[in-house]
């Protein structure tokens, strides 16, 4: 089995990677609408967490709450995403290195990334309510970098458990 995921390793972090850009893409292809109720069955879920008297407060502070909790949960789905994509470009990447010899695995899985996020806010400009933000292409950026310096940390952290 090690074998085989190891012979098939490109392939199958590329359908990874593949995947995950196309969960982004149809999460930023919803409308703004749809895009609320999603994230406000997740804001409702954490103020109920975090204020047990929620709904008994009056609805000046529940407005001010509902849209400061939703600002941070968007930001935060949108630095996870990417900081998943982040680290499957990378695990693409040292397989790409490991079988066809790519230099700068890294840089290269950042670029990608990166770009990846600039194309996001590029198609949310033409989904209506929503708008692209050069703050998010930072944001997503940011999240991308992080899964790849996670994934190099995991990789330099196994590699030397097996130096003797």
């Amino acid at each position: 089995m090690k074998q085989w995921l190891r012979d098939h390793a490109i392939g199958l972090t590329l359908l990874l990677v593949l995947s995950l850009m196309l969960m982004i893409f149809c999460f930023s292809a919803q409308p703004a609408e749809e895009s609320d109720e999603t994230s406000g069955f997740f804001v409702s879920l954490i103020l109920k967490f975090l204020f047990p008297d929620f709904e008994s407060l009056d609805p000046d502070a529940k407005a001010a709450l509902v849209q400061t909790a939703s600002f941070f949960v968007r930001k935060a789905a949108h630095f996870t995403e990417y900081t998943l994509l982040g680290f499957a470009l990378m695990l693409h990447a040292a397989a790409l290195r490991e079988k066809k010899g790519l230099r700068f695995p890294g840089t290269t899985a950042f670029i990608i990334g990166s770009l990846y996020a600039v194309s996001d806010e590029l198609h949310q400009i033409f989904v209506p309510g929503r708008s692209g933000e050069g703050k998010d292409v930072l944001l997503d950026s940011a999240g991308v970098l992080l899964g790849v310096l996670l994934l190099h940390l995991l990789l330099h952290l196994r590699k030397k458990r097996r130096l003797p």
